[in-house]
């Protein structure tokens, strides 16, 4: 039995069967859960609350009322969807306690074994997880802002240099390079639908319209000769999330990719326009898939096993990165000479410190590949120190103790 959270339009607790994969939907509103030896779910909540209840595993049903254990404040997730606490089979804790500055991210260049430093520190900001680095490494367009107070593209030269605003229409976020690195494309949507938009990286000339749909877009990405647009709808609409593809030029008429009773997200064209990596939910939790571009219809690869999300290209196609169901960083090993092979995945580290959106792109490669470029919370007040980790021993005789209350 595994206990996993699966990337719904809000994100529901279930137990997966592994011997039949079959699932079972427990919770809705819970970022992640883990079944004790003792008989009970430990689950953490939308607002990172801590919870246990009685959960019986003959019927996967809670048998009684739940207790919270850890208030929200006391434990401090990566982007508010990845709660950093664990539990032993023994009854230890540990779990991560910080006051994150609110809103507040900072760009990190993040290397294989996992050593972070930061791209400038000077700059920092509200970045909603929406970034992607120029085909020439030099810049960085990057979503800002917040759906109140209004959202912006802007470029960042790469490290430290001028921050400077791209586009005015107030909700354009989810920026996409064209692979020549002269365009940005973003995504703007209003009430009656979605529109991709093209915008020259120089800021000469105005805004382009480059496709359009009847419903809202959450993601942009292009394809590597730049003809193609694939565009994921938004998973709480008709259609939860389906790819479509839409030619730049000539016939633009949008094409289903891939699109099905099931939620698609985080499409990724390889650099050398021959696949096209996703994640669906189709088996209950979402795994990260390939299929062939831009005829889909040609098959179907798993590449991802317990979870996956935010597949990402290397710049020479052998490797494909992922972010695990665990929230490692993993890197599978591909051959494509003659169709599509994985040939082995490994975790190179754990991601779960940064920024991961479930929804979206959590990272790009850097472009020569000798690494990643994520976001991270910035600690609140100057020098503050990164979060801290807490250990509880014999946490499931004082647990019991609780219970009794």
């Amino acid at each position: 039995m595994s206990v996993c959270t699966s990337n719904c339009a809000t994100a529901t607790l279930s137990v997966v069967n592994l011997r039949t994969g079959s699932m079972t939907q427990i919770l809705p509103g819970v970022l992640k859960g883990w079944y004790l030896p003792n008989g009970y779910l430990l689950f953490v909540r939308a607002d990172l609350t801590a919870m246990v209840a009685p959960f019986d595993l003959g019927t996967m049903a809670i048998t009684g009322p739940a207790t919270a254990v850890l208030d929200g404040a006391s434990i401090y997730a990566s982007f508010r969807t990845l709660p950093l606490l664990a539990v032993s089979r023994t009854g230890t804790l540990l779990f991560a306690r910080g006051t994150a500055n609110a809103g507040q991210s900072e760009f990190v260049h993040v290397d294989r074994q996992g050593l972070a430093s930061p791209i400038d520190s000077s700059w920092s900001g509200s970045f909603i997880n929406s970034f992607a680095v120029a085909p020439d490494g030099r810049r960085l367009a990057v979503g800002t802002g917040s759906t109140g107070g209004g959202l912006s593209v802007y470029l960042k030269q790469l490290n430290s240099g001028v921050f400077s605003r791209l586009s005015f229409g107030g909700q354009d976020r989810r920026p996409a390079w064209s692979p020549d690195g002269r365009t940005v494309a973003f995504v703007r949507d209003s009430l009656n639908g979605g529109g991709a938009y093209g915008v020259a990286a120089d800021g000469s000339g105005a805004e382009k319209l480059l496709a359009r749909l009847d419903v809202p877009i959450q993601e942009v990405a292009w394809s590597a000769d730049g003809q193609w647009l694939v565009l994921r709808t938004d998973n709480g609409t008709s259609g939860a999330g389906d790819l479509i593809g839409v030619r730049i030029n000539g016939d633009t008429t949008p094409v289903a990719l891939v699109a099905s009773r099931f939620t698609e997200m985080h499409p990724a064209v390889s650099r050398d326009n021959r696949w096209l990596a996703y994640i669906s939910d189709e088996t209950g939790g979402n795994e990260v898939y390939v299929r062939p571009f831009p005829g889909t219809a040609g098959g179907r690869w798993q590449v991802s096993n317990g979870g996956g999300m935010s597949p990402v290209w290397s710049p020479n196609g052998r490797e494909l990165f992922f972010i695990s169901g665990g929230g490692n960083l993993m890197v599978a090993e591909l051959r494509t000479t003659n169709g599509f092979e994985v040939i082995g995945s490994r975790a190179l580290f754990y991601a779960g410190g940064y920024n991961l959106d479930l929804f979206h792109q959590s990272f790009a490669v850097a472009a020569d590949g000798s690494g990643f470029i994520f976001t991270r919370q910035r600690m609140a007040g100057a020098g503050a120190a990164r979060p801290s980790v807490i250990m509880v021993q014999n946490w499931f005789t004082d647990l019991k103790g609780r219970l009794k209350r």
